[in-house]
């Protein structure tokens, strides 16, 4: 008697548990490879926002306190009151920030243009550049040569955009009064490029990003009108403290919080903590921290 073609029960259900086990086994190849991606997106992500971050509040630290040339080289002329430098880095208290999230305040001068004036030198107050220089009345702005070897620091005492004023300019003052003081030796001489400096003031902070999804760091420039700039999606908070140096020797006493700093010019140093998360809904073993040390540059005052 022929038997009848084709599988048995067990046959089927041998190959039925073999397809089973194939099946998910590819499945969790799938979604481990998913994962696997996902991972590596993160950690790619992560590195762009913790390099992005060096290079953003690096730049600014380094450039936290700079004179625009060496003090031994500048006579100030300001007068009623004499101008003073702000500190390197600033007290977060003085700006409106939210409360959520340490601030970095950061002061230097900031390059307005380069002008070339005259071949001869000028030894006269006021100084015909080339080109406008958009001064206010009453702004201070630091004149330094091009080698940066001979710099002043001078209120803008007229109203004219190519002409600098650095005499008294107390006929032109609303207020009344000389804003600067002739020098007993006379006006330096300047000719050639030279390059004017005014005061700026940048803040950095984090907030809720635009999209409300996150949190992002956010700057705020004095040049700006203190215009709220959104510049890293995904930093979640900084902590700041700053190195004080009191004994008058060129060490560290300690590194302290802002509401311990008494004195901003004794500050010499600067390391910001910053968390990140790579994504809004990314959980919580994926955030990285970021640590940033920078030392400050305190010879302009």
């Amino acid at each position: 008697m022929r038997r009848a073609s084709g599988f048995t029960l067990l046959e089927v259900l041998i190959a039925a548990t073999i397809g089973v086990v194939l099946v998910t086994s590819a499945g969790e190849l799938l979604v481990s490879a998913r994962d696997w991606q996902r991972s590596e997106q993160a950690y790619s992500r992560g590195n762009d926002q913790a390099r992005l971050l060096r290079s953003l509040l690096g730049r600014a630290l380094r450039s936290a306190g700079d004179p625009g040339c060496h003090w031994d080289y500048r006579r100030n002329l300001t007068q009623t009151p004499v101008y003073t430098p702000q500190p390197p880095v600033g007290n977060p208290t003085d700006v409106a920030t939210p409360s959520h999230s340490d601030a970095l305040v950061i002061h230097h001068l900031r390059p307005l243009t380069q002008a070339m004036l005259p071949s001869a030198p000028s030894r006269g107050a006021d100084l015909v550049i080339d080109r406008e220089h958009a001064l206010a009345f009453g702004q201070p702005v630091v004149l330094a040569a091009d080698a940066g070897a001979t710099c002043v620091v001078f209120y803008q005492a007229g109203y004219d955009s190519h002409t600098l004023y650095r005499g008294p300019g107390a006929a032109d003052n609303p207020a009344g009064g000389a804003l600067n003081r002739v020098p007993e030796g006379g006006y330096w001489p300047f000719a050639g490029r030279v390059t004017l400096y005014v005061p700026e003031r940048t803040v950095f902070y984090v907030d809720d990003s635009v999209a409300g999804e996150s949190k992002s760091l956010f700057r705020k420039r004095l040049s700006a009108n203190n215009r709220r700039e959104e510049l890293l999606v995904g930093v979640k908070a900084l902590q700041t403290r700053y190195a004080l140096r009191r004994t008058g020797d060129h060490g560290v006493d300690d590194w302290v919080g802002a509401a311990a700093v008494s004195d901003w010019h004794a500050v010499v140093g600067v390391r910001i903590q910053a968390t990140l998360t790579p994504r809004p809904s990314a959980p919580a073993n994926s955030m990285r921290s970021v640590e940033i040390t920078q030392a400050l540059r305190n010879g302009w005052r």
